[in-house]
């Protein structure tokens, strides 16, 4: 009996002395294996062949883009599309990325600027998508952030002369000039 007891110690203080050993090299082939998927990802990513070309807009957005200048000329405006809601609108604390979050990853299709550089106005065109519950929902947040920054959107499914006449009480609006 003794006899065993003396090997199982044995047999167990020699595992002890190598439990260091195998558990560095457990943490080694982990750390490979991290490596060697972050080299696979960095090495996937080949410039040549991944992109194709695409259109700024459709065939129906570039008509409203069309009408939409034009208004905008008229009025003495500037525009501009497909412009990210962070360029046009940021959290007061700029540290707080869960408010920047909910708008770094957004555009508004149309912006139109007073020649000051103040932006006047948002134009969305909001086709047949935007009645979906996930889009309802990418709207609101942008809509709110949009009157946080005290800055008005217009939600249309074509460009018309009621956007036109609203835009232009808008624009004398804020140009303080009445009616």
């Amino acid at each position: 009996m003794q006899e065993r007891i003396e090997k199982l110690t044995a047999f167990l203080t020699a595992e002890s002395a190598r439990l260091p050993i195998a558990a560095a090299c457990v943490l080694l082939l982990l750390l490979i294996a991290v490596l060697a998927a972050r080299r696979k990802k960095r090495d996937r990513f080949d410039p040549h062949g991944v992109y194709r070309r695409r259109r700024l807009f459709s065939a129906y957005e570039r008509q409203q883009q069309y009408l939409l200048a034009e208004y905008a000329r008229e009025l003495g405006l500037e525009l501009y599309a497909k412009v990210r809601l962070i360029d046009i609108v940021e959290p007061m604390d700029g540290r707080d990325y869960q408010m920047v979050n909910r708008v770094i990853r957004k555009h508004c299709d149309f912006v139109l600027l007073r020649p000051d550089g103040e932006t006047l106005a948002v134009v969305e065109l909001d086709d047949a998508s935007h009645d979906r519950d996930d889009a309802r929902h990418r709207d609101m947040v942008k809509d709110r952030a949009l009157a946080d920054a005290g800055i008005p959107i217009f939600r249309c499914r074509a460009v018309t002369d009621e956007l036109y006449e609203s835009l232009y009480r808008l624009s004398r609006k804020r140009a303080g000039i009445p009616g």
